[in-house]
């Protein structure tokens, strides 16, 4: 049997040997294709408005900013390399929370911080906004939007603004069982 006769299943249509290399030639020459320093630089532009909006929030609504902490963090990505983001740490009370970036390059998205407590957890991801770009349009200069999920709620999604700061603080400090 000749090799392009051979059918590889991808999704629900079958695709040959033959076409299968080639379109993975073609993703690695897209791939190669991307400015992925401009990706890191808006990434890390993107984190740092995100941490400020909430930062500034908490302080305008009575959190000492001693309460606000910093740490460095290495992150590790194919395509990118090492690179280092903060880590934001907020202690409410006895509560503590922590906004802790993952990764930029994410399936359905271009980056995710995890937000976390010690009784719960919430993701925000960064999901693309633009409405009139195409394909063609690097990540890089697309309109970024914050969205809250719960993985105790999948499917569920908050869009995140500076008004949704508190349900975010919510989400992630309420304790298993409250409603």
């Amino acid at each position: 049997m000749p090799v392009d006769t051979v059918q590889y299943f991808h999704g629900e249509s079958t695709m040959s040997l033959s076409h299968l290399i080639q379109k993975h030639k073609k993703d690695l020459e897209e791939q190669k294709s991307v400015d992925w320093s401009a990706r890191l630089e808006r990434w890390k532009s993107e984190l740092s408005g995100l941490f400020a909006l909430i930062h500034h929030a908490l302080i305008d609504a009575g959190l000492d900013s001693d309460d606000v902490s910093y740490e460095q963090k290495t992150i590790r990505e194919d395509f990118i390399g090492s690179y280092s983001v903060e880590r934001m740490t907020v202690h409410l009370g006895a509560a503590t929370v922590m906004f802790d970036p993952i990764a930029t390059l994410i399936i359905g998205g271009f980056g995710r911080v995890d937000v976390t407590s010690l009784t719960n957890r919430v993701r925000l991801i960064a999901i693309d906004a633009s409405e009139e770009e195409g394909e063609d349009t690097p990540v890089s200069s697309r309109k970024w939007q914050w969205i809250v999920t719960d993985p105790n709620r999948p499917l569920h999604f908050e869009e995140f603004s500076e008004v949704k700061i508190e349900y975010l603080f919510d989400t992630v400090l309420k304790k298993h069982g409250d409603a």
